[in-house]
């Protein structure tokens, strides 16, 4: 989930290009699916997918590195953001601000129809006006 190469494929043949210098020893990994997609639903899919428990880096922080792909804005105190407790599967999620508490399933329910509402819009192809 941070990867420390790109792949271009030109030919068919693979070119890995480190992202920055890589210490002898340290290891090098892939990512399975791209960072856009929170930890949640990128830890499920592996889990799915290619059976294991991802446990690198990116997914055991919570912020994942600060970027906060995972958190939402908090609909109680409008101020804070949501995000897990801890990296682990069904984790209480709570309100940085307000410390108002979120089950993960709620979360993961909320974060679907988000999800499939985006993908209609996107299938429609609609005008600006009709998106005000």
């Amino acid at each position: 989930c941070n990867s420390r190469y790109s792949v271009n494929v030109d030919d068919f043949s693979v070119t890995l290009r480190a992202r920055k210098k890589i210490e002898e020893g340290f290891e090098i990994t892939i990512s399975y699916l791209p960072s856009i997609f929170g930890v949640p639903k990128r830890k499920a899919h592996i889990e799915e997918e290619w059976y294991f428990t991802c446990r690198c880096s990116r997914c055991e922080d919570v912020t994942e590195f600060g970027t906060y792909v995972s958190a939402l804005k908090c609909s109680h105190c409008r101020e804070g953001l949501i995000l897990p407790e801890s990296p682990s599967k069904d984790t209480l999620w709570r309100c940085r601000f307000c410390m108002n508490p979120f089950e993960s399933q709620f979360i993961a329910t909320f974060v679907q129809t988000l999800e499939d509402e985006l993908y209609a819009l996107s299938k429609s192809s609609p005008t600006i006006k009709e998106l005000e």
